[in-house]
């Protein structure tokens, strides 16, 4: 079973406008949608308490973060130099205890927004409702080159 939505029908929460499946989606979806909202909370605290401690985040074909205090690591300087973030989910479709997400990431540093489009693939436990696995597909050339360095040069602030 799937849900799917697009950019005209999810709802502000991530939620789909159209569900058919059973628990296992339900609980799917909303331990990716809990990864959306700390995202955009800009809480990397929030962040890494939506993954198994033994987690694993890749940026495909990049090695992986393995377990919550790397997947920190990750998140912790784009977030903190951040402004605001908003991740807009364009497609998403939840099989079992996949999420699929199609969505652009931007970000606001120092008041210029900076954007990525990335598709994700989530994996939920669904014992512990947390996810487990992350493989986003993403053009980290592209995403370094918007960038300009600005994160190196942030944190080079006195």
């Amino acid at each position: 079973m799937a849900a799917r939505s697009n950019d005209r029908a999810a709802t502000a929460d991530h939620r789909p406008a159209f569900d058919k499946g059973g628990l296992q989606i339900e609980r799917s979806h909303e331990a990716v949608s809990r990864l959306f909202r700390a995202v955009e909370a800009c809480d990397p605290a929030f962040v890494t308490a939506c993954f198994t401690p033994d987690a694993v985040f890749r940026n495909m074909p990049h090695e992986p973060f393995v377990g919550r205090a790397a997947i920190e690591q990750l998140f912790t300087p784009i977030l903190a130099a951040s402004e605001r973030v908003e991740w807009v989910i364009h497609n998403l479709c939840v099989v079992d205890d996949l999420v699929f997400a199609e969505r652009t990431d931007r970000f606001w540093i120092d008041g210029v927004e900076y954007h990525i489009e990335c598709n994700g693939v989530f994996r939920v436990d669904q014992t512990q409702q947390l996810i487990a696995e992350v493989r986003d597909y993403v053009d980290l050339g592209l995403w370094r080159a918007r960038l300009g360095g600005v994160l190196a040069r942030k944190r080079a602030r006195p």
